[in-house]
């Protein structure tokens, strides 16, 4: 929501922007602060992102990305690698799925596997975005589906 919020007072702030269109993100400015004080805030999704690379003599050859999305206690995994996905699916497997969705990430990414076959661990870090109405999630279906 703290993005959301931002997004509008920004847009709200240039020049080129009718009054109309000022007017219409004031309100809804105003309607998303009101909710987030009444405690109805809007859904969000909280997302691993990592990156595993294979390396040759300390430079970068090859490597895969990796996103965990976590909405509602579902958990995807989405990465073209097979032998990460299942590396990360043994760790997933042993968290505690009782957590708030943002704490199992954050404890995911304290497991992740070092490293998987020749590619290791580059970089990793959890984010939380709106998926409405500025994003979509497809927590309940392949992407490629």
């Amino acid at each position: 929501m703290v993005y959301k919020v931002a997004d509008l007072a920004f847009d709200i702030a240039e020049d080129y922007r009718s009054e109309k269109d000022d007017k219409a993100d004031w309100a809804l400015l105003t309607k998303t602060l009101n909710s987030y004080i009444a405690g109805d805030w809007e859904p969000t999704c909280w997302i691993l992102s990592a990156m595993y690379g294979e390396y040759s003599d300390k430079i970068l050859t090859h490597s895969y990305s990796v996103s965990v999305r976590r909405q509602n206690g579902k958990t995807l995994i989405e990465t073209a690698s097979k032998e990460l996905e299942s590396a990360i699916g043994k760790v997933i497997d042993e968290l505690n799925a009782d957590q708030t969705d943002e704490r199992y990430l954050q404890n995911l990414a304290k497991f992740m596997p070092e490293s998987s076959g020749r590619y290791k661990l580059a970089n990793v870090g959890v984010a939380e975005y709106l998926t409405e109405p500025y994003y979509t999630t497809n927590m309940g279906s392949s992407p490629t589906s």
